[in-house]
Order: C-alpha cells, then structure tokens, then sequence
C-alpha cells in the first residue's frame, strides 16, 4: 500500500449534473476505493456534488480550496475546487442540457 505523497493526485471531474455522474462521484468517494491508488480532488461546482451525495445517500465532508497547489492533505474530508458555475436548482434532471 503507498501512502501520503507517494500517491498520485488525481482530479475526479462530476461529470454532467443532470446525468448519474455526480451520484456515482460521491458513492466513490464516500466508500474510499480509490484511497490506496491517489489523492483525489474534487473539480465543480459543490452544490452538484452535494445534489450527487444526497442521491447517493452517502455523507460526504469536503474543504474548499482555491487551487490544488492550497490544498492540506493531513485532512480527511475530500479536497474541492468549487467552481461554482452550475446551480443545479436551475437545470432539468434526466435531461440534455448545454449548461451542464
């Protein structure tokens, strides 16, 4: 197992709100499977990520920060940088849509 800084950081992009991408994101990173391969940081908007947990019905903690070079991996709650350019209140569910 390789731990700490040894391990490759990785960013794990939501995918399209309106699809399972943030549902299926959360369940990843609640369960930890990808803990003993990298780092992973969130990248998108945090209020999709929280609509992805609740779907998922997993808890998640996050931290934001302002770039990846900010980020304090002694920290157990999942890195995030929040872009916060979608708000999914806006967007139709389980269809297409440019915005997201």
């Amino acid at each position: 197992m390789t731990t700490g800084t040894a391990l490759p950081v990785l960013g794990l992009m939501l995918g399209d709100a309106t699809g399972i991408g943030p549902e299926q994101c959360a369940r990843v990173l609640a369960d930890g499977r990808l803990d003993d391969a990298a780092r992973l940081v969130v990248v998108g908007d945090a209020r999709v990520l929280q609509q992805g947990a609740r779907d998922a019905g997993v808890e998640l903690g996050w931290r934001t920060y302002p770039a990846p070079e900010a980020i304090d991996w002694t920290h157990r709650d999942v890195p995030l940088l929040d872009l916060a350019n979608l708000d999914p209140a806006r967007i139709a569910r389980g269809q297409v849509s440019p915005e997201s």
